[in-house]
């Protein structure tokens, strides 16, 4: 394969270069390529703007073709500019594998990465009808597995924080606390929704539910850059509430 675009994937048969339409593809076996598998050990260990040039390249060789990995080195790519807050282009990418693969069990994961998107765009109406249907539809799932459980994480998790920022907290700590009590397989987002839950339960007063949920944060999270400002907070509600509570929280 030399290049794919979005009419057929050219190749190289012996010196002279052919295409072949997309539509005329069942499938290919192509193995992962050193490239390939040096980007997703990049993207795994957070290096995510190496991983995304390493994985562009890849990209711009085989997007789309009908094989797994393939699929696996879209979603990464978006991924990749998703952490790095390059929501336009991580978008862009969602929306491309998502159309080269509909029938994917991991539509859901690009549902959730394009919600997350439009987060990062403040398009707050735009991720809450994004993530609604989803959210719906897995949870009338019995049994689920734990990429469900990881993308329904990642969901409500983006679902608490457009909630928050409309105002609607009460929408807003349903969502989180759903992370924290039934999705916690996804550990990142287990400590996002404490930390926010924390907030809201705060700003409404719950002064000891907000201490406890800081104090558990910080007890996964001590690390996150948010890490200050929960320790600020609750070292302040601390000062507040009855040493009882306190300690009991």
């Amino acid at each position: 394969v030399m290049k794919v675009d979005a009419e057929g994937v050219w190749i190289d048969l012996g010196g002279a270069q052919s295409k072949i339409k997309r539509s005329d593809l069942a499938r290919v076996e192509i193995p992962v390529p050193p490239e390939a598998d040096e980007a997703f050990k990049l993207h795994d260990s957070g290096q995510y703007d190496v991983a995304s040039v390493k994985l562009e390249m890849v990209m711009g060789r085989y997007e789309g073709l009908p094989q797994d990995w393939i699929e696996q080195a879209g979603y990464m790519l978006a991924d990749c500019h998703l952490k790095t807050n390059n929501y336009s282009k991580a978008l862009e990418i969602f929306q491309r594998t998502e159309k080269f693969f509909p029938d994917s069990p991991r539509v859901a994961t690009s549902v959730a990465g394009r919600a997350r998107a439009a987060f990062g765009l403040k398009d707050y109406a735009g991720a809450v009808k994004l993530l609604g249907p989803l959210v719906a539809d897995k949870e009338k799932v019995v049994g689920l597995t734990d990429a469900d459980k990881n993308d329904l994480a990642s969901a409500c998790l983006t679902l608490g924080e457009c909630y928050y920022a409309q105002g609607q907290k009460a929408k807003a700590l349903e969502s989180f606390l759903k992370v924290t009590a039934l999705y916690d397989v996804n550990l990142p987002a287990v400590s996002e929704a404490l930390y926010w839950s924390g907030v809201v339960f705060e700003e409404t007063n719950n002064l000891q539910r907000a201490a406890g949920q800081y104090k558990d944060f910080l007890k996964t999270a001590a690390g996150s850059p948010r890490a200050g400002d929960a320790r600020s907070r609750l070292q302040k509600l601390e000062a507040e509430l009855p040493k009882s509570e306190s300690k009991d929280s």
